[in-house]
């Protein structure tokens, strides 16, 4: 679709449907009793469900602890790639040497962090949710 007035126009209505929709279903569970999911300004600002119970906040600590190791292994990834290219090219093993000395101590350490805090973070969440399947 080209960038025209018309396409604009008939996006926005699509939009203003679906949010008019959005609103019924909302009004009707909360009629029903039925709790209605959080919209997306309430998730912006942290109003998950959920959130504010006991563990909520070293649950927060420990997802971004995760996010800042997983970053610090494609960072690791990414040196790794650059050495094995600087080798292909040049002949030098300058950056895959010194990749080499820190993989048993820096780097593998690191994904075992990874691994067990996703793990830690999966248990933390069901248990802070009652054990739900949703």
């Amino acid at each position: 679709r080209g960038p025209g007035a018309g396409g604009e126009a008939s996006e926005e209505e699509a939009l203003l449907e679906d949010i008019r929709r959005l609103q019924q279903r909302s009004s009707a569970a909360g009629r029903s009793g039925g709790e209605a999911p959080p919209g997306p300004a309430a998730l912006s600002r942290g109003g998950e469900r959920g959130a504010g119970g006991p563990g909520r906040g070293s649950l927060s600590l420990l997802d971004k602890v995760l996010i800042a190791d997983f970053f610090f292994i494609l960072f690791a990834l990414a040196w790794l790639g650059a050495g094995v290219a600087q080798r292909a090219a040049t002949g030098d093993s300058g950056l895959s040497d010194a990749w080499f000395v820190l993989w048993p101590v820096v780097f593998q350490p690191a994904i075992g962090v990874l691994m067990l805090g996703a793990i830690a973070s999966g248990v933390q969440a069901r248990l802070a949710g009652g054990g739900e399947e949703e």
